[in-house]
């Protein structure tokens, strides 16, 4: 467990005996979110940013004209220093020729933006990592009004409290309404979004098993299994009969198996490998939760 974790778990575990913690925004917040959209507002004000042409995955050493599409992107939201910034930080690009590689500033840039946007951050420009940077401006923008405008959050809290900016895709521990500790977060995707709420922190769960949810089990986990018979043993997965007995995998005929009516549940076990992280944070009457 890293130390910014026993930080934040100590900070919990005090703050949870002397007062409530709500999930909510600011003044800071909304400062944060408006000085945000004030700069997306310049971009689209400017053209928005260029859309990467589809190819093969874009990685470290690579050498295309899709790579000067990747800089120019990169350089819109300020990733990527300007071109007339290069050589105080040192980058690797003096040319036209060499905006063409993707050199390490390049690389840092995307790593960066995977880390915003909840991506596995390996810095290369798989579809994934694409799509994310091809999401139109005007698109962002609405995002960011979404999050000033929506009035369902509560102004109420207590002098210490856990703020999750979903847009932002960050945590934020505050005090007095001043950040002490901040964090990237994953939110949920398109089709399973990360729900806005206020809640309490009821009790902490340490190395907790992950529930996988039956639409994630129909429509991903199920499906590699019958593609590949050791991928449970590889992700750490357990079959649960309805009784709670773990069943042997191998007994079961996964050529057979419909996803759909598929009569068992599906667990990870506890572990480095394990969705949830080391330590679940529970809220009452809430169908989400902290992890890491």
């Amino acid at each position: 467990m890293n130390r910014y974790l026993r930080q934040l778990l100590i900070t919990l575990l005090f703050i949870c005996t002397t007062s409530q913690w709500g999930f909510t925004h600011t003044w800071q917040t909304d400062a944060h979110t408006e000085a945000a959209l004030e700069r997306y507002h310049q971009i689209h004000t400017r053209g928005g940013w260029p859309n990467i042409p589809s190819g093969p995955a874009l990685r470290l050493g690579s050498r295309s004209e899709r790579v000067l599409a990747l800089r120019h992107r990169l350089r819109a939201t300020g990733d990527l220093p300007p071109l007339g910034q290069l050589a105080q930080v040192g980058s690797e690009t003096t040319d036209f020729d060499a905006e063409m590689v993707f050199d390490r500033e390049v690389d840092r840039a995307v790593r960066q933006i995977q880390r915003r946007h909840g991506l596995h951050v390996d810095g290369i420009v798989g579809r994934k990592t694409l799509a994310a940077l091809n999401v139109p401006v005007q698109h962002r923008i609405r995002q960011l009004r979404y999050a000033l405008e929506n009035e369902y959050l509560p102004q109420d809290l207590s002098d210490r409290y856990i703020l999750v900016n979903i847009p932002d895709f960050t945590l934020r521990i505050m005090e007095h309404d001043r950040e002490v500790w901040a964090t990237r977060v994953v939110v949920g995707k398109r089709k399973r979004r990360t729900p806005m709420l206020r809640s309490t922190i009821d009790h902490l769960v340490f190395n907790p098993y992950w529930h996988v949810p039956s639409r994630i089990a129909q429509q991903e986990v199920l499906p590699r299994v019958v593609k590949n018979p050791h991928y449970l043993f590889e992700q750490q997965m357990e079959i649960v009969a309805p009784g709670g007995k773990v069943l042997d995998p191998s007994g079961i005929d996964w050529t057979g198996v419909d996803s759909h009516a598929f009569p068992y549940r599906i667990r990870q076990r506890p572990g480095a490998q394990n969705a949830l992280g080391r330590v679940k944070f529970i809220f009452p009457r809430a169908r989400s939760h902290l992890s890491g």
